[in-house]
């Protein structure tokens, strides 16, 4: 649950000291959470993850197309917006859809506030754990420029084979996931 801080003009997103948490959706990972200021807003993250400690950011503008006749963005194009944001991430890090594929196995987004029709906004994406054969990404969708929560999401990718069967991941891409 979101808080928000009046005195400080932050806001704050709690996360549970949990040890061995077995989630459905992602693997049982040893957590120890260490808090990170940014811009007001503070986040809590694991430290104990295999994958990225950095979140790859993008600044985007909601197009009038994406939005319901309300004026608000349609619940359905954040997941448009963090496939994009993953999409981006892999070609920075190497990964070509000619030569590696991947399939969306599960999807979780945790709606905070909604975006509108010109509202430019900041999507930070994170590979931040990896198994065998499925990559684990985090998104935040923050809308600019004070930076207001606005979507957290959860994603599970299958790493696939030439025939589409869930294969183990590439050692080669292991390599390329940075780790600081």
């Amino acid at each position: 649950m979101l808080h928000y801080n009046p005195s400080t003009h932050s806001f704050i997103i709690p996360k549970l000291q949990i040890r061995n948490y077995r989630s459905p959706n992602f693997p049982t990972i040893s957590c120890r959470f260490v808090r990170e200021n940014y811009n007001g807003l503070v986040l809590d993250k694991t430290r104990d993850d295999k994958g990225m400690k950095w979140y790859h950011e993008m600044k985007l503008e909601v197009r009038d197309y994406e939005c319901d006749r309300y004026g608000v963005v349609n619940n359905a194009v954040y997941a448009n917006y963090c496939q994009h944001g993953q999409f981006r991430l892999s070609e920075m890090l190497g990964l070509t859809a000619a030569v590696d594929v991947v399939a969306l196995k599960e999807l979780s987004l945790k709606y905070i506030a909604p975006l509108r029709s010109g509202d430019r906004f900041l999507l930070k994406v994170r590979l931040c754990d990896f198994s065998a054969v499925r990559l684990y990404y985090e998104n935040l969708i923050f809308k600019l420029p004070n930076l207001e929560p606005i979507l957290e999401a959860k994603s599970t990718v299958v790493w696939l084979d030439k025939s589409y069967r869930p294969t183990r991941i590439p050692q080669r891409v292991i390599s390329l996931i940075p780790r600081s």
